[in-house]
């Protein structure tokens, strides 16, 4: 009797170090994923510079979630494309406080459909001077700083994310005239989705803005 009470507690410690251990080691699974072809603003509940980014459909869920450029090891976006994905997902035991708790690794594209409307070259004006944008309903008392572009000289300056132009790295104070893939999507109703999305083809020129 007091061998048999010795073995279930021995067992019963020994269950509780091994579930101890599981609880320490991050999970790996396997998801299908859903990217839109419209990127789309992170909000403020992610940073205090509203960036842009990916939105990405996780398993059966029937949302999209933001996910930052980059944030799929092995993936690079492309604007315009909606694209059928097959992730490695990890979540972790112990995420940094202010990230997220899943990492993503591109396993295989399922599929990649362009859903542009157009897709043309176009210049576009960059300005030395940031600026303030708007992003959106959910925080319009609270303006993000961002960079100024137009796409003729003759028009008014516009406002978006730093990396409202994928490939290009903004520096303040250089004046930049860019050659861009300028991709055209229908038009969605929810005012953090972009349905104009451009993507640098070269650097026309770059000057100070104080020459």
């Amino acid at each position: 009797m007091n061998g048999t009470l010795a073995l279930l507690i021995i067992c019963g410690l020994g269950f509780a170090s091994c579930s101890n251990d599981d609880e320490l080691q991050d999970k790996v699974d396997t998801v299908e994923a859903v990217i839109s072809p419209y990127t789309r603003l992170s909000g403020w509940t992610m940073s205090a510079t509203v960036v842009e980014g990916m939105s990405v459909k996780l398993g059966s869920s029937d949302e999209y979630k933001y996910l930052a450029m980059g944030a799929i090891c092995g993936f690079i976006y492309e604007g315009g494309y909606e694209y059928s994905v097959q992730l490695q997902r990890t979540t972790l035991t112990n995420p940094p406080a202010d990230g997220s708790r899943y990492t993503y690794k591109l396993i295989k594209v399922n599929s990649k459909e362009d859903k542009a409307k157009s897709r043309t070259e176009t210049t576009l004006y960059v300005s030395g001077e940031t600026g303030e944008f708007e992003s959106g309903e959910m925080a319009p008392d609270m303006p993000s700083k961002g960079i100024k572009y137009r796409e003729d000289e003759a028009d008014e300056w516009s406002a978006g994310p730093f990396n409202r132009i994928n490939g290009f790295d903004y520096e303040e104070g250089s004046d930049y005239v860019l050659l861009v893939e300028k991709t055209v999507l229908p038009e969605q109703d929810m005012h953090y989705y972009q349905p104009v999305q451009y993507r640098l083809i070269e650097i026309v020129s770059k000057e100070s803005s104080d020459d």
